[in-house]
């Protein structure tokens, strides 16, 4: 008799692998592996057999029900970090009535500590109650303060997020700005709500 795994987590199945939904990113709009989890192993893999990696699965906690949260806002924004970004174009996205950005660095979470007009202007919004979050342009890795660079955008009150891929953070930075208040929000930043990060 064949007993059908329960994987109770949202889920993407695409090439004979099986992965987290909130790990995965588009790669490639033509090959067959066109999508990946470049920071978290497959759950499952499809064959001949199937075989479940079940120290991958995420185990829901006692009395935890699965639930589909379809609500989002557009109160959160993206803004690429690159060279030669000019101030304005930092201020549009940090003036408006947007409440939280996800800034997408280089590297380990890496941004230019000799722009201190930006460095500033993300410190004003911070302390003007936005939230903003670091998130690295490398598919693979993690946000890290190691460096310098990245250390300046801690000091400027830019959380940290490591591995999180950007749609899991834009995701992420809404529901908890819907859902929590103050200092709850950072704190919930911080943690992995649904195996969507990696804590450090």
């Amino acid at each position: 008799m064949y007993v059908t795994p329960s994987i109770i987590q949202v889920t993407l199945f695409f090439n004979g692998k099986l992965i987290r939904g909130n790990r995965s990113m588009k790669f490639s709009c033509c090959r067959l592996d066109a999508f990946k989890s470049p920071n978290f192993p497959p759950l499952a893999f499809v064959g001949t057999n199937t075989q479940v990696i079940w120290t991958n699965v995420r185990q829901p906690k006692p009395g935890e029900e699965f639930s589909v949260k379809a609500n989002m806002t557009a109160e959160v924004d993206l803004l690429w970090i690159y060279p030669n970004i000019t101030l304005d174009t930092v201020k549009a996205h940090l003036q408006t009535d947007i409440k939280g950005v996800v800034l997408m660095t280089y590297g380990a979470g890496n941004f230019p500590s000799d722009r201190k007009d930006i460095l500033n202007a993300i410190k004003e919004a911070v302390e003007g109650g936005k939230l903003i979050v670091n998130c690295t342009q490398c598919p693979d890795g993690q946000v890290t303060p190691a460096y310098e660079t990245g250390q300046v955008l801690i000091e400027a009150g830019v959380i940290p997020l490591s591995d999180i891929t950007p749609e899991a953070a834009l995701t992420k930075l809404d529901y908890v700005i819907q859902n929590f208040t103050g200092s709850e929000r950072e704190a919930y930043l911080k943690r992995s709500l649904r195996g969507e990060m990696t804590v450090q």
